[in-house]
């Protein structure tokens, strides 16, 4: 074999866990070492099992369950991940390259796998719910246009003489906003408005 051939230590810890046992770093760089003559430290193959297993920077780590064992971790391949082979499995773990494994390829290939896949977190969407069913278009529009945030406070300034001419129009606008979503029929709308007043009340 050249040097060119020659697998990675990275490439050798995936082949080592394809085996489906439970395994420990130590477990590990002993059995590379024995079958690839290849001396890796302890603490490399620690430290490369830490990135695949970690599935927001390698997507095999999905696939490989990390357990605690006293002071220790021991690591394995969930079953259904072995019909993968070893060279897909190492193609996870690049990032481009002709031997890229993509995990939406994975999951085509194999889709029992999708049940250890989580969804990555985002938004939700928000969808305003009619009596009917579901919204209509005019009522989408509706509520695009003006929102008011849940629990919303809203805060005059000092107040030393009555109400000022920015604190009515602040008023105003609040008011316009309730009177937008009371329009909009069949919606049931909860506003709970908070006022708080900074100062003394003074006529």
């Amino acid at each position: 074999m050249t040097a060119k051939e020659k697998k990675s230590t990275v490439h050798l810890i995936i082949e080592t866990l394809m085996s489906g046992d439970p395994l420990r770093s130590k477990d590990i760089t002993d059995i590379i070492s024995g079958t690839s003559g290849k001396v890796v430290k302890v603490q490399d193959v620690a430290s490369m099992l830490s990135r695949i297993t970690d599935a927001n920077k390698c997507e095999l780590g999905f696939f490989i369950q990390k357990k605690r064992d006293g002071n220790r971790y021991t690591y394995r391949v969930v079953d259904e991940f072995l019909n993968v082979s070893p060279k897909q499995a190492y193609g996870m773990t690049l990032k481009t390259g002709k031997g890229r494994y993509s995990l939406e390829q994975a999951l085509r290939d194999f889709p029992v796998l999708g049940k250890y896949v989580a969804p990555k977190p985002g938004k939700k969407a928000v969808t305003v719910k009619t009596r009917g069913g579901r919204p209509r278009k005019d009522q989408k529009k509706s509520v695009d246009k003006k929102s008011i945030g849940v629990g919303s406070t809203l805060t005059l300034r000092e107040l030393t003489g009555g109400l000022g001419v920015e604190e009515i129009k602040a008023l105003g606008e609040l008011i316009d906003k309730v009177k937008d979503i009371a329009l909009l029929k069949d919606i049931n709308v909860n506003v709970n408005l908070t006022i708080t007043v900074d100062g003394l009340w003074t006529k």
